[in-house]
C-alpha cells in the first residue's frame, strides 16, 4: 500500500510538471483583467500604443491613432442603424463579403472613406449579422476603421484587434432585413421606423412622423403617432385637405407585420384627386397614443402599380414592448368624425388650403401649470395707465419692443423726416413701451400704428412705427451652448434668411450632408444666398460677454425622435452697432476662426487650481501624497510659470450636528488663493484627517464643492477643481446634507461659473455598495463642459495607494505641461504626435477651459433677423441653443420671497397635516388671494402668489400646477424631494443676487434695478 501511494504521487508530480511546460509554450493572450470598457461594456479592451480614446459615449465608441492617420469608431444604438446604412461612411457601397470581426459573423465592406469618416483613405466596415433587442428596434454593430494609405502599407489591422474582445449579451438576434445598406431610419421614439427609399421618391420629416414622397407630392406614403396625428386625419379634413371626398371602405388587414383597421377611398386636394389609404393600428403606444399610416396616389401611378405594397414592402415598424391594445372605441371615434366632416359643406375646388396655426411662443416648453386665461389675456391685455410704462396686465412685466435697424424715432406720429429726434437707432435693444395708438399688428408685414418709446422708465423719448419695432412681451432670448472641442464639438449656429430656407434643410433626409456643404462653402469664403450670418466658430459664453437673440417666433418640428425648434431671433450686443452678416469681411473673418485658435491671447493664461479632499479618517496618506505631488510639480516651475498658477484648498468632513467632534462640514484653508509652495505648507500643516468615525459611509462631498465653488477665482484664469474622495455624498434632502443641494444642482453653478472639476474616486473594496452611488455623483460633477456624454474621473483602488501618488502626480504635471505649451505659443488642439500620455480626463477638460478663455476675443453677430435651429445641423442630439429669461434683482428677489413662503407652507403642511392651500394661507397672509377667490381645485398659480411673469414663461413647471389634491396624492418621499428641490433654488437665487459682475446694462441709461441676469429655465420653480 505504501509503495502504490509513493507511485501515484510520482505519477501526479509527472503529469504537473507537463502541464506547466505545457502552459508555458501556450502563446500569450491579452491580459484582460486590467482591460477598460466601452458601450456600457459591449467592448473590452487596452489601450494600443500610440492610440487614444476620442469618444466614448453610450453609442458610439472612437479611438485615434497619435498621428491622426486612422481612426477606428464601433457604433451601437440609434448609431449602429445609423451607421449600417452606410450613408456617409463609404464614398461608395461595395457588395459586401462574408467576414468575422472577433469571433462574430459580419459583413465586411471595403472602399474608399465617404464625407462622414474622419480620416481620408481607404475603410473597412465591419456590420455583425446579429443585432441587440433592447427597446422596440434592433441595435446593430458597427465597425469602422478608416486610415491613410500609409497606415495600411506599414500596419495590420489585426494587431488592433489582438487589443480587443467582444462581449456579446443574451439578448443579441439575427438582425432583420432592415439592417441594410440604404435604409433610412426614423428615430421617433418610442416606435421607430426604418425604410428603403423607392427610386424617384425622397423623403422628409414633420413634427411626428416620417413620411416619403414624390417631387410634387404624388404618390406618398408616412408613418406617425400622436394624438395630433389622429386628430388632423379625422377632424380637419377641410382645412388641411388631407380627407377623405367620399366615405371610405373599411376593413382589417396586417400592415408592416401589425394588424390595423384600414380605410381606403378617394381624396380631394382643390382640383387634384387621388387615392387614399389609411390605416389605424390596432395596438397603441403606452400612453394609449394611435399609430397611423397613410399613403395617397394619382390614377397614373395606381394604374402602373396597382396598389400601394411598394410601401408596405419596404417599410419597417418596430413598435415598443409596452404598447397595448387600443381602446375599441377609437375606430368608433374615427368613423363618426369621418361621417361628420363628409356631412359638412365642402370646400369649393379653388379654395386654397388654410395652413395650420404656427404653435404659441408660449407653449415653447411646455404649459403645465400655466392658466389657460393667462395665455389668452396676453395676446392683447396691455394696460397703458399714462404714468410709466405699458403693462403687460397677464404678467405685470413692462411691455417692451426691439427697434429694427434703421428706424428713427419722431416727436410726434408723423414719419416726416423733419420730426426726426433719434435716427437710426440701436437695432434690437429693447425700449419701453408709454402708449399705443392706432397699432394693428394683424397686418404681419405691414403692421400699422405706433409706439411711444423711451430708454427708460422714467419718461418717454418719442414716437415709432409699428412697422420699425417688434414687440417682446416675454423677456426670452436664445444663448450659445458651450461648443465642445475644435475636432469633435458641435457645428456653428447658421443662420437663415428665411423660415423656408430652414425648413428645406431640416426637412431633408441627408441633412448633415448639405450642412456640410454649406460649413465648407463659408469656410472657403463663398456665402451660400440662404445664409445671413453664423455663430462664430469660438464661443461666446452669455455670462461672461452678454449678447441678446431675443425669440421673436418660433415653429417645432423632431428629428430622430427629439423636439427641435426653428427659431425667428433678432440679434444684438449692449453699445455696439452694424449688422454682422456673412457679407461682412470682417466679421466673416473673426467668424471662422477656430475655436481652437488664440491668435496672441495665450500670452498671458494664467491658471487657478482648487483641490477638494476628504479629511475623515483613512484620508491622511492620499493628503500626504498630494502635497508630494504638488511639491513636485512647484519644483518645475520657473518664476514665470509659478506666478501664472494659484492654488486653492478645500477640505470637507461630514454634518456636525450628528457628529460634533468633527470639528467641521467645510474648511477653506484659501480665502485667497496661494502659490504653490503655501499649498504644500497647508497640506502639511491644516488640512489633516480626522481621528472621529463618520455616522455613516457618506460624506459631506456636495458641502465641499460647493464651497469650493465661492473660491476667489482669478476673472481672467483658467479654473479647475479636483475633486478626491472615497465615499458617496449625502444626497438632497438627508438629514446630513447640510446645503440642499446634489450633483445636478452643482454642476449648473460650476457650468456659469466656468469652472471644470476632475473627480477621483478612491474606491475602497470594503465599501464596493457605495462605489456605483459615488460614481453617479462623481461623474456628473466631472462632465466634460460641451460634451455630455463624457466624464472627467479617475477610479483608484484605495489599497493601491502607489496608483494614487501617478495619478495625482500626472494631473498636475499634465496641466503645467499643458500651460507651458500653450503660452509657449502651441496650438490650443495638439499637433499630431503630441501630447500622447497626456491622462484624456485632463485633456478633455483643458480643451474644454480652453474654448471658453479663446471665445473672449471672439464677437457675437448683432442688428440682424434671422432663423436657426436650436439643434446642431450636423449632430441634431447636440443642442446649440439654450432658452433663457432675462429677470431684474427686483424680479428675482419677488422670486425668491414667493418660493420661501412656499417652502414654509410644504413643512407647515407636513407637520400639522393641513391641506397645502390652507397652510400658504398661514403663511402668506395677505399676499394671496383669499381661498373664496381662488376656487375649487385651484392651482398654485391661480394664488397670486408667485410672480405672475412666470406663469407666461415656456418652461415644465413643478409647483404652478400644485392642488390640494396632487399635494394629498403625494407620498412622503415625494414632498420632501419637491421641498429639497425649491431650497436648493433659493441658494441659488441667493448666490446669484450677490454676484455683482453677473448682471447687465441693456441700455446706458438704465438704473441698476433695471439690470437683468440672463437666468436659465432650468433655474426656476
Amino acid at each position: 500500500m505504501q509503495i502504490s501511494n509513493h507511485c501515484r504521487v510520482f505519477e501526479l508530480g509527472r503529469w504537473l510538471v507537463m502541464l506547466m511546460v505545457l502552459l508555458c509554450l501556450m502563446p500569450a493572450s491579452p491580459a484582460w483583467a486590467g482591460s477598460s470598457t466601452a458601450l456600457g461594456g459591449l467592448v473590452s479592451y487596452e489601450l494600443p500604443s500610440g492610440w487614444r480614446v476620442m469618444t466614448d459615449r453610450d453609442e458610439q465608441f472612437r479611438l485615434q491613432a497619435a498621428n491622426r492617420q486612422a481612426m477606428l469608431r464601433i457604433r451601437t444604438g440609434e448609431q449602429g442603424r445609423e451607421a449600417s446604412a452606410l450613408k456617409d461612411v463609404l464614398a461608395q457601397v461595395p457588395e459586401p463579403q462574408a467576414g468575422e470581426f472577433l469571433g462574430a459573423t459580419a459583413r465586411l465592406f471595403s472602399g474608399d472613406s465617404g464625407s462622414g469618416s474622419f480620416v481620408t483613405g481607404p475603410m473597412q466596415v465591419y456590420v455583425l449579422e446579429s443585432c441587440i433587442f433592447q427597446g422596440p428596434a434592433p441595435s446593430p454593430i458597427v465597425v469602422e476603421l478608416a486610415a491613410t494609405e500609409s497606415w495600411w502599407r506599414d500596419n495590420d489591422p489585426q494587431a488592433l484587434w489582438r487589443h480587443m474582445r467582444l462581449n456579446l449579451p443574451d439578448n443579441i438576434q439575427p438582425c432583420p432585413e432592415a439592417v441594410a445598406p440604404g435604409i433610412d431610419w426614423y428615430f421617433n421614439e418610442p416606435a421607430v421606423v426604418a425604410y428603403r427609399v423607392p427610386e424617384g421618391m425622397n423623403t422628409f420629416r414633420s413634427r411626428a412622423t416620417a413620411n416619403l414622397r414624390d417631387d410634387d407630392g404624388m404618390p406618398n406614403f408616412s408613418i406617425g403617432w400622436d394624438v395630433l396625428s389622429f386628430n388632423e386625419e379625422f377632424d380637419l379634413r377641410g382645412a388641411l385637405g388631407t380627407g377623405f371626398s367620399e366615405p371610405p371602405r373599411v376593413f382589417e388587414a396586417d400592415m408592416l407585420g401589425h394588424p390595423a383597421w384600414v380605410f381606403e377611398g378617394r381624396g380631394a386636394y382643390g382640383e387634384r384627386w387621388w387615392h387614399r389609404s389609411v390605416a389605424l393600428l390596432k395596438q397603441c403606444l403606452a400612453d394609449g397614443q394611435p399609430v397611423m399610416m397613410r399613403a395617397h396616389a394619382d390614377d397614373a401611378w395606381m394604374q402602373t402599380h396597382g396598389d400601394f405594397g411598394i410601401f408596405n414592402d419596404n417599410a419597417w415598424l418596430f413598435m415598443p414592448d409596452d404598447a397595448i391594445p387600443c381602446d375599441p372605441g377609437l375606430l368608433q371615434t374615427a368613423l363618426m368624425r369621418l361621417e361628420a366632416e363628409l356631412s359638412a359643406p365642402q370646400p369649393s375646388a379653388s379654395a386654397e388650403p388654410t395652413p395650420p396655426a404656427s404653435g404659441a411662443l408660449w407653449d415653447l416648453e411646455g404649459d403645465a401649470g400655466h392658466a389657460p386665461a393667462a395665455s389668452e389675456a396676453r395676446d392683447d391685455g396691455i394696460r397703458c395707465a399714462g404714468e410709466g410704462p405699458c403693462v403687460e396686465v397677464s404678467t405685470e412685466l413692462a411691455l417692451r419692443v426691439l427697434p429694427r435697424p434703421f428706424s428713427h424715432v419722431y416727436a410726434q406720429r408723423e414719419a416726416d423726416e423733419s420730426a426726426i429726434i433719434q435716427a437710426n437707432v440701436a437695432a434690437f435693444r429693447p425700449l419701453y413701451v408709454f402708449a399705443r395708438e392706432g397699432v394693428e399688428l394683424d397686418r404681419a408685414g405691414d403692421p400699422l400704428g405706433w409706439y411711444q418709446v423711451g430708454q427708460g422708465r422714467d419718461a418717454p423719448l418719442g414716437w415709432m412705427q409699428a412697422r420699425d419695432v417688434f414687440e417682446w412681451r416675454q423677456a426670452l432670448l436664445v444663448s450659445y451652448t458651450h461648443p465642445g472641442d475644435p475636432i469633435e464639438g458641435r457645428s456653428p449656429v447658421l443662420m437663415f434668411q428665411d423660415l423656408s430656407s430652414l425648413e428645406s434643410l431640416v426637412d431633408d433626409m441627408d441633412m448633415a450632408g448639405r450642412a456640410r456643404s454649406l460649413y465648407a462653402d463659408i469656410r472657403q469664403g463663398e456665402v451660400p444666398e440662404s445664409v445671413v450670418s453664423m455663430e462664430p466658430e469660438r464661443f461666446v459664453d452669455i455670462t461672461r460677454q452678454f449678447y441678446m437673440l431675443p425669440i421673436l417666433d418660433w415653429e417645432q418640428t423632431r428629428i430622430r425622435g427629439d423636439d427641435a425648434r426653428l427659431l425667428q431671433l433678432a440679434a444684438a450686443v449692449p453699445r455696439a452697432r452694424g449688422a454682422d452678416t456673412l457679407d461682412n469681411p470682417e466679421y466673416a473673418s473673426q467668424s471662422r476662426v477656430g475655436r481652437g485658435e488664440a491668435g496672441a491671447g495665450l500670452g498671458d493664461l494664467q491658471v487657478d487650481l482648487v483641490f477638494v479632499i476628504d479629511t475623515t479618517r483613512s484620508m491622511q496618506p492620499f493628503i500626504d501624497m498630494t502635497r508630494d505631488a504638488v511639491a513636485r510639480m512647484t519644483q518645475e516651475f520657473t518664476d514665470e510659470s509659478s506666478a501664472r498658477f494659484r492654488f486653492g484648498l478645500v477640505t470637507f468632513r461630514d454634518c456636525t450636528d450628528t457628529i460634533p467632534g468633527l470639528e467641521y462640514v467645510t474648511r477653506n484653508h484659501t480665502p485667497e488663493l496661494v502659490d504653490g509652495q503655501t499649498l504644500v505648507d497647508l497640506l502639511e500643516h491644516s488640512a489633516r484627517a480626522t481621528e472621529v468615525g463618520s455616522l455613516d459611509y457618506a460624506e459631506e462631498v456636495f458641502a465641499g464643492v460647493d464651497t469650493a465653488l465661492r473660491s476667489a477665482w482669478r476673472e481672467d484664469a483658467l479654473r479647475f477643481m479636483i475633486l478626491v474622495g472615497d465615499a458617496s455624498s449625502h444626497p438632497k434632502g438627508h438629514p446630513q446634507n447640510v446645503t440642499g443641494k446634489d450633483e445636478v444642482d452643482l454642476r449648473r453653478e460650476l457650468d456659469d461659473a466656468q469652472v471644470h472639476l476632475l473627480a477621483i474616486h478612491l474606491q475602497d473594496p470594503r465599501a464596493e455598495a457605495d462605489h456605483p452611488i459615488a460614481h453617479a455623483q462623481f461623474s456628473h460633477l466631472s462632465r466634460v463642459r460641451g460634451d455630455a456624454g463624457r466624464s472627467a474621473i479617475e477610479a483608484v483602488d484605495a489599497f493601491e495607494q502607489a496608483q494614487y501618488l501617478a495619478l495625482v502626480e500626472q494631473v498636475t504635471d499634465d496641466i503645467n505641461s499643458l500651460l507651458q505649451r500653450a503660452v509657449g505659443g502651441q496650438a490650443a488642439t495638439p499637433a499630431p504626435g503630441a501630447g500622447d500620455a497626456e491622462l484624456a480626463s485632463v485633456s478633455a477638460l483643458w480643451q474644454a477651459a480652453l474654448v471658453e478663455y479663446i471665445g473672449r476675443e471672439a464677437t457675437p453677430p448683432k442688428d440682424i433677423v434671422a432663423w436657426s435651429l436650436d439643434r446642431d445641423l450636423m449632430n441634431p442630439a447636440d443642442r446649440s441653443l439654450d432658452v433663457r429669461v432675462l429677470v431684474t434683482r427686483e424680479q428675482l428677489s419677488t422670486l425668491s420671497q414667493s418660493l420661501d413662503r412656499v417652502v414654509q407652507a410644504l413643512m407647515r403642511a407636513e407637520v400639522t397635516q393641513a391641506q397645502f392651500f390652507e397652510a400658504l394661507q398661514g403663511v402668506a397672509g395677505q399676499t394671496m388671494k383669499q381661498p373664496d377667490e381662488i376656487g375649487q381645485g385651484a392651482q398654485l398659480a391661480d394664488t397670486g402668489l408667485l410672480p405672475a411673469f412666470i406663469q407666461s414663461l415656456p418652461y415644465r413647471s413643478d409647483i404652478l400646477s400644485l392642488t390640494d389634491e396632487m399635494f394629498a396624492s403625494m407620498t412622503t418621499q415625494q414632498r420632501a424631494e419637491l421641498e429639497w428641490s425649491l431650497l436648493a433654488k433659493l441658494e441659488q437665487y441667493r448666490a446669484i443676487n450677490e454676484q455683482v459682475d453677473v448682471w447687465f446694462q441693456l441700455n446706458d441709461t438704465d438704473d441698476d434695478r433695471d439690470r437683468v441676469y440672463p437666468l436659465h429655465l432650468d433655474y426656476l420653480p
